[in-house]
């Protein structure tokens, strides 16, 4: 599923859904098997992801701000030219986290 084609009623699963997605990539980042199924021949060690800001457009943009309040290790989050969805609107993000919501505006001629 893509946010191209994704409908109103599902937005607010989508948000949630991406933004769980993040755990489970941060975890597989933060081993050294995981990154050797990523990344094969490098002989790179597990990555450091105790503390990371996520960005996104969008839906992206939501998802990254669901991500804010749902994980420890997502300390910050910028939504670029996008509406907040789902628990984050009602809830906010707590106080351990930052986000910044960008409203892109055209140029006025």
């Amino acid at each position: 599923m893509t946010a191209a084609n994704i409908t109103d009623a599902q937005v607010p699963l989508g948000v949630n859904n991406r933004a769980r997605d993040v755990s489970f990539v941060l975890d597989q980042l933060s081993t050294k098997d995981g990154v050797a199924a990523l990344l094969p021949g490098t002989g790179a060690p597990g990555l450091k992801a105790r503390r990371v800001a996520m960005y996104g457009h969008s839906v992206e943009g939501a998802a990254a701000a669901e991500a804010v309040r749902l994980h420890c290790r997502v300390v910050a989050g910028a939504n670029l030219d996008g509406s907040m969805f789902g628990p984050v609107v009602q809830k906010g993000f707590g106080v351990r986290s930052s986000c910044l919501d960008m409203k892109i505006k055209p140029r006025q001629r």
